[in-house]
């Protein structure tokens, strides 16, 4: 557990591996602490500069694949995902590298070695800054570039995990910067044996959404409940994963009402093994996603789930009218429909609470201004900015994340 709890706040945080990644759930990560008993280390310095497919590379298979999943804290997680495509190297192949790779080496004339075997020759590999020799490649928004190891290598050789099926060399991954590497294999596939049909899958991607309220201080979270102006309550939002296939879940935004006031730093992560009943606290960043374009999230394996809560205050200063005040919380997934969720806060007046309770302007770097309350119904552009991955800190989760560049 307290392994576990270590790999939650260390994908949380923007300075390690990621949020959803943010949100990885218990049961993905113990599937992933389980599998890195059988990981590949390789013992190589890292490259932790701007050329890096994934910054710092990776000092065993386990990592690579965690990384791959939930960001590696420097680049977004979607260009990692569409440079290791354009090498033909799929996200079922990234996860089976503890099984599959075996340590070798890159070498700079473009051969691949394996022991003292030659396995492949005239190899490209691809790094994100600009050599004089290099191709340039456009796509997904991101640039990168491919080139022969003689353009870029500074060293005769580096390590690398690198993949074989059958005896033929498939792929290999630079361990320093966990730059991709193709090459043609020194030896002859064997003759393809006869397709066997296979059934297709019958699973189901699907999802839903909870939106609650309490009075701070209680528990008993519900659909609706009253209380007076200057009130606190504590909003609560989960997200399952309810099909019987993995649901790729895009964003998650809230819709602030105009009359309760977000209440500065009070934005956490709950009901995660290993955080505690009071959970994570996640800070304003994710509040201003949140409340702004969308917390970006990724996939979440069926029975994943995974619970936010934020602290408001109710009613503006001045005279108090009484009304219904909605809260409205939207999920965007691949493949399902989009979902949305109310909780409702029943404002009265007749007892006016004065509070003293600071409430600080979000920051989003660099903004210093308060987090502007956006009123019912103003979702417009929920899916501007937002990239569609394959693999959540829900799948890996793995609900994932994008990191930021």
């Amino acid at each position: 557990m307290v392994q576990i709890k270590s790999t939650l706040v260390s994908l949380i945080k923007r300075t390690g591996l990621s949020l959803v990644a943010l949100l990885v759930v218990s049961a993905s990560l113990t599937t992933v602490l389980t599998a890195s008993a059988s990981a590949l280390s390789i013992d190589a310095s890292n490259d932790c500069d701007d050329n890096a497919v994934i910054y710092c590379g990776a000092d065993s298979t386990s990592q690579l694949i965690a990384k791959y999943n939930t960001g590696d804290g420097h680049n977004k997680l979607g260009s990692i995902r569409t440079i290791y495509n354009h090498f033909g190297i799929s996200s079922s192949d990234v996860r089976a590298l503890n099984s599959t790779a075996v340590a070798g080496f890159v070498v700079r004339d473009g051969r691949v070695i394996v022991g003292d075997k030659v396995v492949a020759t005239n190899a490209t590999t691809a790094g994100r800054q600009n050599i004089a020799g290099s191709t340039k490649i456009s796509e997904n928004n991101i640039s990168y570039y491919t080139r022969t190891p003689s353009v870029s290598f500074r060293s005769d050789k580096l390590p690398a995990y690198v993949v074989m099926k059958d005896g033929v060399f498939q792929f290999a991954i630079i361990a320093n910067c966990a730059n991709p590497v193709v090459a043609t294999p020194t030896a002859k596939p064997a003759p393809a044996p006869k397709p066997v049909p296979v059934p297709k899958p019958t699973g189901t991607p699907n999802d839903s959404i909870e939106k609650l309220v309490a009075l701070k201080g209680s528990t008993n979270f519900q659909k609706s409940v009253t209380a007076k102006q200057g009130d606190h309550v504590i909003y609560k939002i989960t997200i399952k994963s309810t099909g019987t296939a993995a649901v790729d879940v895009n964003t998650l935004k809230d819709t602030l009402p105009q009359d309760v006031t977000y209440v500065s730093n009070s934005i956490a992560l709950v009901g995660i093994p290993g955080l505690g009943e009071t959970g994570y606290p996640l800070g304003d960043e994710f509040a201003a996603e949140l409340f702004g374009q969308g917390l970006e999230l990724g996939a979440g394996e069926p029975g994943d789930e995974i619970s936010l809560v934020f602290e408001a205050i109710v009613g503006p200063a001045g005279v108090c009218a009484p009304h219904s005040i909605d809260n409205l919380v939207t999920v965007v997934a691949v493949s399902v429909p989009t979902r949305t969720a109310t909780a409702t806060v029943n404002e009265v007046c007749n007892t006016v609470v004065t509070t003293t309770t600071s409430v600080t302007p979000i920051k989003t770097t660099p903004v210093a201004k308060a987090l502007p309350n956006t009123g019912p119904g103003a979702i417009a552009g929920l899916f501007a900015g937002v990239v569609a991955i394959s693999s959540f800190a829900f799948r890996s989760l793995t609900m994932r994340r994008l990191v930021r560049g």
